[in-house]
């Protein structure tokens, strides 16, 4: 696997925090219905494998700062 395909962490937690914008973690859990735990694990660089591609979409899907699902997936590997 190269390097290019693999998780970055560093890279979706910054664009995570992007995308959640001004909002807190809980407002941005109860929009895209991802709990509140999970994301505050991504966007401390805690969890080693990539959200799937649903949980992606649901991210992207209330993005603010004109993150995209490509964006995301780019950094998810």
């Amino acid at each position: 696997m190269n390097i290019e395909e693999q998780f970055n962490k560093e890279e979706f937690a910054n664009l995570l925090e992007r995308a959640k914008g001004e909002r807190s973690i809980n407002q941005f859990a109860n929009e895209t219905g991802v709990s509140a735990a999970h994301i505050s694990r991504f966007l401390r660089q805690m969890i080693t494998s990539p959200p799937t591609p649903e949980t992606i979409s649901k991210f992207a899907a209330k993005a603010h700062n004109e993150v995209t699902y490509q964006d995301l997936m780019v950094a998810a590997g």
